[in-house]
């Protein structure tokens, strides 16, 4: 009866009915990449209908509906390269209207039913019907491959993951030489190609396939020299080149295969930054920063970088377009690139061209903040394991949440408004004016100048850290910085998280580089991991296995036991400015020092219980937060959410305190309405919450 009761309840809650596409980062997303630079206010509307028109004219389906293809520019042909690009596109173009789930599946059932001996796909197929070009393509693998682990996190299939790490075996065992150099395919090697070098895909497949990390990452480093010696005096790659001697280019200019180059290297600075991308478009920028897209043909010189052939298209123009990533610094001529792949999509490619009618689409997501990477999205949101979760959408289960209910986890709630943590550390700010560049901060800490908290808390809270910032370079080799951090303990010396399992703040402001300083670590290429900009409040939860040093310092194990301090790093090009909001950093399973402040502290004097869940709406993870008077404290309560048919699918069992938090991950649930509800001793509270995805 008590079921029933509640069900009835929750219908009296229910006054409409919505309905989404199951789909956890719709299009249009207009992120700010970590790096670089890319625009946010283009017309997401007019992009989206210009996929439509090129998707309409070279998408078919089988006749039985089992697979589909994507049509070469001769239409009886298909090639796996072309549903690398269709998958990529299915999964950045669904939206909470349109998911292209389907789509990619028939897509990648059609990759799968063509595949040779090796597990890669015959790269030229007739139709649906027989092979007409033996054999793979290493570009096509790695797009597709990058493109199921990106559609595991958009549309939360495990399949995906699964199917993704065979591929990324297939393409270990045979598309990568013995020195680490990608291959042209899998069946030969007697030229390479730059264009094949995917710098995106290989970071994310050394993060997403963990057992061979360093695999991935010596594939990166060998490949990357490989173009980086191809790469002309005047900034230009080569179709092919030769395997022993990189530099010699075969007699191949830059054409339709090394105008990809360029694409690849500022996708994967914009998603991961590195020197070795800044060198790469830094040399090749000069050559093209003064010319005008409409003046950008289809060939240009390998030794001199002059125009030499005659078509201005997609392909050409988004392709040098993209190398403007850079920096804001080119910020007019990324614009001026865009709009012009916009004038030759509508007069011909998109109707006409597979080629650059594809890459049209492709260049244009990338430079618009529409082509994140969606493993990173979703680490900055939530645990990519719902640890935070009971794992049981049936039962009730018996445990504490591993989040900041547990008070000694948090490290600071900046509640108190100044520049002491609850550990007993101190906040501080710094900037690179001692190695010669002229950034400032606000606040700038010093002895006589120490920090305070400013008002305009995380769930609404009553205070946070906050700076503000200009990047100046003065006479750094590098570019300017900012940072904000804490010290972990009072006697500002190495402690001991080796307990802990993983940090979570919440920020929001610019993007920024979290990282852990440790004490046997002296050049401070601390281990670290890049955060995405924010104009929200978000929370943030790294994983120990999500950081990593830069690699511009000497390589030196995490060490979990020698901890000094948390930062928050801000380092971008001349002339940029902003601000950082940081509140509630905790560190799950940590052991304060001796002294620390284990009760949590608030401003405000409650008297009554307050449930709060924020964001709400939320995708996918959101934080529910009880604030109880002392009269409630040591009191057993229960923490249930139902679903909208009154199911249960989560269920906490706590001992209450002044301040909890849970984190609540939908990854696993479909969209729709829920309803959380606080039971315990003269405690009986019920809210709701929505999740769209």
């Amino acid at each position: 009866m008590r079921k029933l009761s509640f069900i009835s309840f929750l219908f009296v809650l229910i006054t409409i009915t919505l309905s989404y596409a199951v789909v956890n980062f719709p299009y249009p997303q207009n992120i700010t990449y970590p790096y670089g630079y890319n625009l946010t206010n283009v017309n997401t509307d007019d992009l989206k209908s210009d996929f439509q028109t090129w998707w309409n004219n070279f998408y078919e389906e089988s006749s039985d509906g089992t697979q589909a293809r994507i049509k070469w520019d001769d239409p009886n042909y298909t090639v796996s390269e072309g549903i690398g690009y269709g998958m990529l596109m299915a999964v950045y173009l669904s939206d909470n209207t349109t998911s292209y789930q389907s789509q990619f599946d028939k897509l990648w059932t059609y990759y799968k039913n063509w595949r040779n001996s090796n597990g890669v796909m015959n790269w030229k197929i007739y139709r649906f019907d027989y092979v007409d070009g033996k054999n793979g393509a290493t570009d096509a693998e790695l797009d597709v491959a990058l493109a199921l682990i990106m559609a595991y996190y958009q549309f939360g299939n495990e399949t995906y993951k699964n199917d993704a790490l065979n591929l990324l075996n297939a393409i270990r065992n045979h598309e990568v030489d013995a020195n680490y150099v990608l291959k042209p395919g899998d069946a030969w090697n007697d030229k390479k190609n730059p264009s094949y070098f995917s710098y995106a895909a290989l970071k994310v497949f050394a993060e997403f396939d963990t057992e061979n990390s360093n695999f991935w990452n010596n594939v990166i480093e060998a490949t990357f020299n490989d173009v980086l010696t191809n790469q002309s005096s005047a900034g230009i790659s080569s179709d092919w080149y030769n395997p022993s001697n990189p530099s010699d280019n075969l007699g191949y200019d830059m054409s339709y295969d090394a105008i990809r180059t360029p694409w690849r290297v500022a996708w994967g600075y914009v998603w991961f930054g590195g020197t070795d991308a800044e060198n790469y478009l830094d040399k090749i920028i000069p050559k093209f920063q003064n010319i005008s897209p409409s003046d950008i043909k289809d060939k240009i010189d390998y030794e001199t970088g002059s125009i030499i052939g005659s078509y201005n298209n997609s392909t050409f123009v988004g392709g040098i377009g993209c190398i403007f990533m850079r920096s804001s610094s080119y910020s007019t001529q990324l614009s001026n690139y865009y709009n012009q792949l916009d004038v030759v999509g509508d007069s011909y490619d998109l109707q006409n061209s597979y080629f650059s009618g594809s890459l049209n689409i492709l260049y244009r997501l990338l430079m618009s903040g529409n082509m994140p990477n969606l493993m990173a999205l979703a680490k900055g949101e939530s645990s990519t394991s719902d640890t935070n979760t009971t794992t049981d959408t049936t039962t009730t289960a018996d445990t504490t949440a591993t989040t900041t209910s547990d008070s000694t986890a948090l490290i600071d709630d900046c509640e108190d408004g100044d520049e002491v943590t609850l550990w007993g550390g101190v906040w501080y700010t710094y900037n690179d004016n001692v190695n010669g560049g002229q950034s400032t901060i606000d606040p700038l800490t010093s002895e006589n100048n120490p920090f305070t908290m400013t008002a305009g808390g995380a769930n609404g809270s009553a205070y946070a850290a906050h700076v503000t910032f200009t990047l100046s370079q003065g006479s750094l080799d590098y570019n300017p910085y900012v940072g904000i951090g804490l010290y972990i303990q009072e006697s500002q010396t190495a402690y001991d998280l080796s307990t802990v399992d993983h940090f979570e703040y919440y920020y929001k402001g610019y993007s920024h580089r979290f990282r852990v300083e440790t004490a046997n670590i002296t050049d401070y290429d601390y281990y670290g991991v890049n955060v995405v900009s924010s104009s929200v409040w978000t929370l943030k939860i790294v994983n120990w296995e999500d950081l990593s040093q830069e690699g511009w310092g000497e390589s030196k194990p995490l060490d979990k036991t020698q901890v000094v301090k948390l930062s928050w790093q801000i380092q971008d090009v001349d002339g940029t400015s902003g601000e950082l909001w940081l509140d509630d950093i905790a560190a799950p399973g940590a052991i304060p020092p001796e002294g620390a402040t284990t009760e949590i502290k608030s401003k405000l004097s409650i008297k009554n219980p307050i449930l709060n869940i924020y964001p709400n709406p939320f995708n996918p993870v959101t934080t529910i937060s009880l604030l109880l008077p002392d009269s409630y404290k040591e009191n057993n309560i229960t923490i249930s959410i139902y679903d909208i048919n009154g199911k249960l699918v989560e269920s906490y069992n706590l001992k209450a305190k002044a301040n909890i938090k849970l984190i609540f991950n939908g990854n696993k649930y479909s969209s729709g309405l829920f309803f959380v509800r606080v039971k315990g001793d003269n405690l009986n509270i019920t809210t709701k919450m929505l999740l769209v995805k």
